[in-house]
């Protein structure tokens, strides 16, 4: 024996027990109920429910439509009622003083009443805006465009909180196929090592074959370790991006790829410009939305003019009628304030331009996303079949090892590399199968479509 393979020995015995101690612990398949399981469009619907984005954007637009519906208020007269109660120090009268001429007595006049010690006012005014009511139109119409733009962004951040959670949920079933896929390696290679020690005691063989075995097996035991975690991870992301605990772990169902996926897209689908989708709706809400800022600001250059009309009731106070009523009309209209409102005008106009821009960019940058989305689906089509194809050779492949192994042909270490390059075949075509349902969940969004397909959605 030469002076590294005492280590090797005991670095293979300990992966060993280590990996058979992980099977025995966590088993090689997994026993969650099927009723314990969430398919993508329960997921999606959940996170629809418990979402922290979603909830924000939910209140953005109950803010946007309260106060859409605080300007509304203004279209009408305000009414205000003021009232007094004074309480003076002395009732106020006018002392009158008569001369009379001689020889007539003097006369004792008594002073003239003018206010009580006690007086009370109340008055009712009634303003109705005339010349602001375009400005009040206005204003109420950029609020409602505000309102629309917020329930288009309500949209938009709904599809992200479902691309991210079918991504969470792809992942997550990647992951326990890739520890269902170590399973079965280690099944096989358990099974040729079994045969490999069979063999060895026939003297068919020699030792470094059934040691190059067991090594095998103990680094796939290993591999299935590193699956599991990396499946509990995935589970609890996808917890996470629903807006449950990232403690609790979330089993995605089986997703079969459906033959809709693998169809191809239509001949001019990479030209649409994607007119359902949310983005584009909230840019032009906020082109418009600016466009009525412009009339806003000019609407102040006009005189305000108002109507208005009241009622006033006084007691305590003489000479003034206890009962009295108006109705006329205000005008206010600043002459000269040294070009504030005419350069807001020009800001007004410079935010709808930048608007304007905001919204060609957005149309090209969706543009382009169709075109991205496409090109993936594509990529990721022929991905899958490339995986498809190397998955049925690797398995041919590795058939003809084990005949040839079997027939004392081949060796122990061209098996295990043949069942090496079956479970990395495998492995890949898991993955290509998930980026191909992912691709197709991008392509749906880009065409303006639901992400995942809800009954009662855009389908």
């Amino acid at each position: 024996m030469s002076k590294t393979a005492g280590p090797v020995l005991l670095f293979t015995w300990l992966l060993f027990v280590a990996g058979a101690h992980a099977q025995t612990e966590t088993g090689i398949e997994s026993d969650v109920p099927a009723s314990n399981r969430r398919s993508l469009v329960d997921c999606v619907q959940l996170a629809f429910s418990r979402s922290p984005s979603i909830e924000g954007v939910a209140a953005a637009t109950a803010v946007a439509t309260a106060e859409r519906r605080s300007a509304r208020g203004r279209f009408g007269p305000v009414v205000r009622v003021d009232g007094n109660v004074m309480q003076w120090d002395s009732p106020f009268a006018l002392p009158l003083n008569l001369t009379l001429p001689d020889p007539l007595p003097p006369v004792n006049v008594p002073p003239l009443p003018i206010r009580d010690a006690t007086t009370a006012e109340i008055s009712a005014t009634a303003i109705q805006p005339l010349t602001g009511l375009w400005t009040v139109y206005e204003g109420h119409r950029a609020l409602q465009l505000g309102e629309d733009a917020a329930r288009h962004q309500q949209r938009t951040t709904r599809n992200d909180v479902a691309l991210a959670v079918s991504q969470a949920y792809l992942q997550a079933l990647e992951g326990e196929r890739i520890v269902e896929l170590v399973g079965v390696q280690i099944q096989t290679i358990e099974v040729h090592v079994e045969r490999a020690r069979r063999l060895l005691e026939s003297d068919l063989i020699g030792r470094n074959d059934v040691l190059e075995a067991e090594v095998r097996l103990a680094e796939a035991r290993a591999q299935l370790v590193e699956a599991r975690g990396g499946a509990r991870l995935a589970r609890a992301n996808l917890a996470f991006q629903i807006g449950l605990p990232s403690d609790q772990e979330v089993w995605p169902a089986d997703l079969p790829l459906s033959a809709s996926a693998t169809a191809s897209p239509d001949a001019d689908s990479a030209d649409r410009e994607a007119p359902g989708r949310p983005e584009l709706a909230t840019v032009r809400a906020r082109v418009e939305q600016a466009h009525a800022g412009v009339n806003v600001a000019m609407s102040q250059m006009l005189p305000q003019i108002n109507a208005v009309a009241g009622l006033r009731h006084i007691e305590g106070v003489y000479f003034q009628p206890e009962n009295s009523w108006f109705v006329g009309a205000q005008l206010s209209w600043n002459v000269w304030e040294w070009g504030s409102t005419y350069y807001a005008i020009d800001a007004a106009r410079a935010r709808a331009r930048q608007a304007e821009a905001a919204e060609a960019q957005a149309r090209e940058g969706l543009r382009l996303e169709v075109t991205q989305a496409e090109i993936a689906f594509d990529t990721a089509s022929a991905h899958f079949d490339v995986a498809r194809t190397t998955v049925t050779l690797a398995e041919q492949n590795f058939e003809i090892v084990e005949r040839r192994f079997a027939q004392q042909v081949g060796t122990s270490t061209d098996v295990l590399d043949a069942q090496a390059m079956l479970h990395a075949a495998r492995a890949r075509m898991t993955g290509a199968e998930s980026a191909l349902l992912f691709a197709q969940i991008r392509r749906r969004r880009a065409r303006g479509q639901d992400p995942v397909a809800i009954e009662g959605g855009a389908s």
